[in-house]
């Protein structure tokens, strides 16, 4: 009997969204460089950190009021930057928003009637809000994404500077939790492809509910809606449970990558500390750091469970769009100026 094989992730599908961004780039380049530029300020945290401590347990006072001041100062560029960010990430994740909407919503007005009958009108709409939602929502913090890859590699050269063995002990988990992650998460495309499916079955149940209220009272046939209604929600909650389970597997593993390695570097680092191997400031800063490396992980994981949950979006969209419109025939409907 044959092997059944398993289909293949449609990752090339989400580059067909870059003609909606791209004349947008203005605000998508303020947030990579807003984003970058923050990031290289939050790089100095563990650095403070570090002197601040040891000029604490040193008791040197004019070194410490000296960083009290630099740290002040390095909060209120971090917030001003962190400002910037949200004002050109919003607009960067809006605007296309708004032009893929009204793109989908021309296109289907020059759609041939016979394609838009295919398709019930709830679930276009589902389509328009639902699916574009998703789609929403992967396009946010560009910014933050592009700076963590330099965030990683940078924490990596100042903890090893600090102590390989720290940096060893503290990053033996991430190739173990990220392969356990990615099998996880693989089920994430199917099981949001279901869920958009559902929620665009759900809204034509509600609109043909709501449009034909009158015949469904004039037959007493209330109670058939109700339980056709009924039993679509139930399917709707069930494709949504189904995520929340694979959710909540990926959440533990978010845990231990996130907080077992910042219980196990005090301990150790404690030790070192003991032993005249580093100081005390050293493992203040490599508490953070160790933050600082498995934090660019977990967001790159999380961006890679969000790209499978979004692909089905991406594809239920573009079908609507690669759709051939309707020729044109004849003049435009135009109203006419002082017309009753």
């Amino acid at each position: 009997m044959a092997k059944k094989q398993k289909p293949k992730t449609n990752w090339h599908i989400l580059l067909r969204l870059t003609p909606f961004a791209r004349p947008h780039r203005f605000w998508l380049i303020a947030a990579f460089v807003t984003g970058i530029a923050g990031g290289l300020i939050w790089i100095q945290n563990p650095l403070l950190l570090q002197e601040l401590t040891d000029a604490a347990v040193g008791k040197e006072r004019d070194e410490f009021l000296r960083l009290v001041y630099l740290t002040v100062a390095w909060i209120v560029a971090r917030l001003v930057l962190l400002f910037l960010y949200q004002h050109a990430n919003a607009r960067s994740q809006a605007y296309p928003t708004r032009d893929l909407r009204d793109r989908l919503t021309a296109h289907i007005q020059r759609l041939p009637l016979s394609t838009v009958e295919t398709h019930h009108t709830g679930d276009l709409v589902s389509r328009l809000n639902n699916d574009v939602d998703k789609v929403s929502q992967a396009l946010n913090n560009v910014g933050d994404n592009a700076w963590q890859p330099i965030q990683m590699v940078l924490s990596i050269v100042y903890m090893a500077l600090i102590s390989w063995k720290l940096l060893l002990l503290g990053c033996i988990l991430i190739p173990i939790s990220t392969v356990l992650f990615n099998r996880v998460s693989k089920p994430m495309e199917t099981l949001g492809r279901q869920r958009m499916e559902a929620l665009g079955r759900i809204n034509a149940v509600i609109q043909d509910t709501i449009g034909g209220i009158g015949i469904v009272k004039a037959f007493n046939a209330k109670q058939l809606r109700i339980d056709g209604f009924g039993a679509v929600a139930r399917d709707v909650e069930h494709k949504g449970m189904s995520i929340n389970r694979q959710d909540s597997l990926l959440l533990t593993l978010y845990l231990a990558l996130r907080y077992i390695p910042q219980l196990v570097i005090p301990l150790y680092g404690g030790y070192l500390a003991f032993q005249g191997q580093i100081s005390v400031g050293d493992v203040v800063a490599a508490n953070v750091l160790v933050w600082q490396i498995f934090l660019p992980v977990e967001r790159f994981l999380a961006f890679l469970r969000q790209m499978r949950e979004t692909i089905p979006s991406v594809e239920r969209l573009f079908e609507i769009l690669d759709a051939c419109p309707e020729p044109r025939s004849g003049p435009a409907f135009e109203v006419q100026a002082g017309a009753a």
